[in-house]
């Protein structure tokens, strides 16, 4: 019978975790595309919601938003989608530019940004004014829609 030297269940370990870390290669990668797909497709829903809002696209608005969708804002407190898009149509609510400061950062199914934004709000002309804008958003009917915003002064 052969002895056991020190070194074999060493290298058996080894042998393992190299076999486990090469198998799982190939999850890790599709994992590491999906997120990279995903972080995109929420920085693309954001610039189409800025795009949305300085062009007073309702059609867009309407589409971009999730039916339960609410925004808390400085000024007006909650609104829901009917709400807020009611204040865009009646121009109480007129972006003119929304500029974004920095990268996005973005966590899960949530993007937030500082950025200027420009615009005449409940009657109140604001130039340049520093907002933390944070998006949440939910996957319904195999579509990325925007759940909830919320607007910070900074």
């Amino acid at each position: 019978m052969k002895r056991i030297k020190f070194w074999h269940p060493i290298a058996a370990v080894l042998l393992g975790l190299s076999l486990s870390v090469a198998a799982s290669y190939p999850a890790i990668k599709i994992i590491q595309t999906e997120r990279a797909q995903q972080q995109s497709e929420i920085i693309e829903l954001d610039l189409a919601l800025r795009k949305a809002l300085i062009e007073h696209d309702i059609p867009a608005l309407q589409n971009l938003l999730a039916e339960d969708f609410e925004i808390y804002t400085v000024n007006q407190g909650v609104l829901s989608k009917g709400e807020w898009i009611r204040n865009i149509q009646r121009n109480m609510v007129n972006y003119t530019q929304v500029k974004e400061l920095e990268t996005p950062q973005i966590q899960g199914n949530q993007i937030s940004v500082l950025s200027e934004v420009s615009g005449e709000f409940w009657g109140i002309e604001t130039q340049d004014k520093l907002v933390q804008t944070t998006i949440r958003l939910v996957e319904r009917k195999d579509k990325l829609q925007i759940k909830c915003v919320v607007i910070k002064l900074v």
